[in-house]
């Protein structure tokens, strides 16, 4: 079993790789995690939406930068 610092670690590694998993990746990467399915789909989902905002800001701040 994994501690929550080590399963995290492993999921952001995994997310800098790649954003998105199909089912198959998704399921695989669950059962080497040995975690339910839904859990890892549920913290890519959470995961891509803190990106995405990262970036809204980072844009934001460019814009508001130059003028």
């Amino acid at each position: 079993m994994f501690s929550e610092k080590s399963l995290i670690s492993l999921l952001e590694h995994r997310f800098s790789e790649q954003k998105y998993l199909a089912s198959t990746e998704r399921a695989l990467l669950a059962s080497q995690l040995k975690i339910r399915d839904g859990q890892v789909k549920t913290w890519f989902q959470n995961r891509r939406t803190k990106w995405r905002r990262k970036i809204d800001e980072e844009e934001s701040k460019k814009k508001s930068e130059r003028k």
